[in-house]
Order: structure tokens, then sequence, then C-alpha cells
């Protein structure tokens, strides 16, 4: 029942392509899950295709997580974070379902793994400021852990600034 009210929300015009995007995103997540790494790529690259450009930010952070953490192509890791980024700034309609702590974060690890440090701390920097702001808006300490152990292993890993 909630598959074909969700796949009828698609059909709305403006929320429509929100809505398809989000259900694109929750199927990859099923076929990562399942360890279907061959079918969810196939599924990103169509929806990425698909997806309008404000809308493509959440695909686009998978992409770069996908090319960082398990494919291990930090450069095209970083592109993608770096489009993730661009669409990001285009509509805040998916903002929360982007995760742009998790586009900084793992764009300072793909800039840090090419050797760029100045880019690694100026994405370090949009990270730590996303996580302050999770915390002011009163987020769950537990659920910022994984913020606070990021940010550390990215500074202990940066050199000290000259």
């Amino acid at each position: 029942m909630a598959q074909s009210v969700l796949k009828m929300l698609e059909l709305l015009p403006g929320i429509g392509q929100s809505v398809r995007v989000v259900n694109q995103i929750h199927a990859i997540r099923r076929l990562e899950a399942e360890r279907k790494w061959v079918e969810a790529r196939a599924l990103r690259s169509t929806a990425l295709k698909q997806a309008a450009a404000a809308r493509s930010a959440p695909l686009w952070r998978m992409e770069g997580e996908d090319l960082l953490y398990n494919r291990r192509d930090p450069a095209a890791a970083l592109a993608a974070f770096q489009r993730a980024e661009k669409a990001l700034g285009l509509s805040s309609a998916l903002y929360g379902v982007s995760a742009p702590d998790r586009i900084f974060a793992g764009a300072a690890q793909a800039a840090l793994a090419l050797g760029n440090v100045e880019e690694a701390r100026a994405y370090l920097r949009r990270f730590s400021d996303v996580a302050a702001e999770l915390s002011r808006q009163g987020e769950d300490p537990a659920a910022l852990a994984w913020h606070q152990e990021t940010i550390a292993n990215l500074k202990r890993q940066l050199p000290d600034p000259q």
C-alpha cells in the first residue's frame, strides 16, 4: 500500500521529482544491503541521468561514497562529492536526504587521499560547521558521535598548517 502511494506521489508536479529520487535511493540502499553492487550502481547511474540537477545531490553523494569507500577511487569520488555540493546549492528540497555532513566529510577524505591538503581543510571546515549546527539544533549527542570521530580522524591525518 505505502509503495503504491509513493509511486502515485511521483506523478505530482514539483514534489513528484523529489519523491522519485527518494524512492530510487531506497531501492539502491536495498540492493546495497543485499550486496548487489552491480545492480545498485546501474540503478544509481540511471537515476542520475533521470534526476533534475536540483534533485541529484543525494544520488551524487551516494556515488561519491561508493567510489571512495568501495571502489577506492578518490579522484572520481571527489568529483562526485563536488557535484553533490553543487546540486545542494540549487535547491533545498532534498537537503536533509542529501546529508551535507556526509558530502563534506567524504569530500574531505577524498581530497586528503589525493594529497590536496588545503582542499581537505576547506571541506573539513564545512563538515565541522554542519556538525556544529546539528549540535545547536539539539541533535542527539549519540547521533553526533560519528561526526566527532570523523573530525578527529581527519585532523590527525592533516599536517599542521604552516
